[in-house]
Parts: structure tokens; sequence; C-alpha cells
């Protein structure tokens, strides 16, 4: 999410301008609270750390899949519009 040139979200927010079904799944090696909320009023459908490789290859699936993940802090879940939630083990709930 934090890029050279032009930060994570306004690229999520490029991408949606001209592609409004596209998946977007935005990846950052920063705590996910960090970014979260920005990634998510860019237009992506998640966000996952690039740290967390099987957590990454199940949110890959999920949002191509046309899911929606969130990003849960403290027990207070960031996008309630969410429909899948992957924990750092990699398991996953439905809400």
């Amino acid at each position: 999410m934090s890029l050279e040139d032009m930060p994570g979200d306004m690229v999520c927010r490029e991408i949606r301008s001209r592609n409004r079904m596209l998946p977007l799944l935005a990846v950052t090696s920063f705590s996910l609270t960090r970014y979260a909320r920005r990634a998510a009023e860019g237009g992506a459908q998640g966000i996952v750390s690039k740290a967390d490789f099987p957590v990454l290859c199940k949110a890959v699936k999920l949002v191509s899949g046309g899911h929606t993940l969130c990003v849960r802090v403290g027990g207070e879940t960031m996008d309630r519009g969410c429909r899948c939630c992957i924990s750092s083990s990699g398991s996953t709930s439905r809400e």
C-alpha cells in the first residue's frame, strides 16, 4: 500500500474508476490496521500481509471468487460489509 509514486489506495481508486467489476486485493508489509480502511475506501475487497503466504493465497482465491474480506482489530470489524474473515492461522469464517 505504500508505493513510491502513488499511494496504494489511490492506485485502487484509479483502477476502480476504470473497472467497477475487477476484484482488488491490497497487499502490504505494514500492519493491516494501518491501511485497511484506506484500502476499502479505495475500492479493494480486502487487504492481506505479504508476510503471511498461506493467508495471501486463500485471500486471492476468495476475492477472485467475488468475496469481500475484512480486518478485525480488537474484536471490531473494520469493514462491516465484509463476508469473509481470514485469521492469521489461515482459517476462514463467513459472516
